[in-house]
């Protein structure tokens, strides 16, 4: 087991930069059709979303086209933004 300390004046510099949290950002993937019944689809697009505490939209909802690679992996925008580093 292994057990993190942080001197005092690490915790004081954390607290101090920690306020209180009034909304949220995340992405949602998403195909454009739906899959056959009994068949599973991969979700191709992804939209990038950021919602106060209420779940009400603080910013325009940005879909982006295309997220997954020739082998399967996501690539999500990093951005604040949302935009995509593609």
């Amino acid at each position: 087991m292994v057990y993190l300390t942080r001197s005092f004046q690490q915790r004081h510099a954390f607290e101090a930069h920690v306020s209180r949290v009034d909304r949220s950002a995340g992405h949602l993937l998403f195909a454009e059709r739906q899959a056959p019944r009994g068949t599973v689809t991969r979700p191709e697009h992804a939209l990038t979303v950021t919602v106060d505490n209420n779940g009400t939209f603080t910013g325009t909802p940005v879909v982006h086209h295309d997220v997954r690679d020739e082998r399967g992996s996501i690539t999500l925008p990093t951005d604040p933004q949302g935009r995509s580093p593609k």
